[in-house]
C-alpha cells in the first residue's frame, strides 16, 4: 500500500505553518492508523483516515484557474481490507468535497463485505462500489451519487428514503427487499 501525503502548494501566498501542520497531521495519522493486516477496521479507523483528506487545504484562485486537480484517491480496500461486514458506519460521510470549486476524492471500495452493516445516513459521491455485497444491510436515507455499482448484491437490504442518482447499476441484485419512499434518477 502507498500512502502519499497531500499536495501542499507552494506559491507565492501560500501559509507555511498550515502546509507543515497537514504534513504533520497527515504522518501522525498514518503512524497512528497502522494495523495489523486482515482485521477488521473500527468505526474509529475509517473517520480517522478519511480525516487526513479532509484536512487538504483548499485550492486557490490561481489553482483553479490553472487547472490543478488535488483529488485523492481514497482506497478503503488497499487500507483495511474487504470485510465490513456488521460494521456500525452509520453517518459517515464518504463525500469528501474541498476547494472553492467543491471537487470530490474518489473513493474506491469495489469488492467490499458491507453485508448487514448499519450505514444510516451514508453518503458516497463517484465511488467504485463495484461488485460489493450490501446484503441485509440498513440503507435507510444513505446517497449514491455518481457511483459504479455493477454487480453489487442490496439483497434484503432495508431501503428507507434511500437515493441513487445518476449510479451505473448494471446487473445489481435486489431481492427480498425493505423499501419505501426510494428515489432512482
Amino acid at each position: 500500500m502507498e500512502l502519499r501525503p497531500p499536495v501542499v502548494s507552494h506559491q507565492k501566498g501560500s501559509n507555511t505553518k498550515t502546509c507543515i501542520y497537514v504534513i504533520i497531521v497527515f504522518l501522525t495519522i498514518t503512524y497512528t492508523l497502522a494495523s495489523e493486516p486482515d482485521t477488521k477496521p473500527t468505526r474509529e479507523q475509517i473517520i480517522k483516515f478519511l480525516d487526513v483528506y479532509r484536512k487538504i487545504p483548499p485550492l486557490t484562485w490561481e489553482e483553479i484557474r490553472d487547472g490543478k486537480d488535488k483529488r485523492e484517491t481514497i482506497n478503503l480496500i488497499e487500507r483495511f481490507g474487504t470485510d465490513f461486514s456488521g460494521l456500525d458506519l452509520s453517518g459517515i460521510d464518504f463525500c469528501i468535497g474541498y476547494g472553492k470549486s467543491l471537487q470530490y476524492h474518489k473513493v474506491i471500495a469495489a469488492g467490499a463485505d458491507f453485508s448487514r452493516c448499519n450505514m444510516r445516513g451514508v453518503a458516497f459521491y463517484a465511488a467504485e462500489l463495484a461488485n460489493c455485497n450490501f446484503s441485509n444491510a440498513d440503507l435507510t436515507h444513505t446517497a449514491f451519487w455518481s457511483c459504479k455499482l455493477q454487480n453489487a448484491d442490496f439483497s434484503k437490504v432495508r431501503l428507507r428514503e434511500t437515493k441513487f442518482s445518476n449510479s451505473n447499476m448494471q446487473n445489481v441484485l435486489f431481492s427480498g427487499l425493505n423499501a419505501s419512499a426510494c428515489a432512482f434518477h
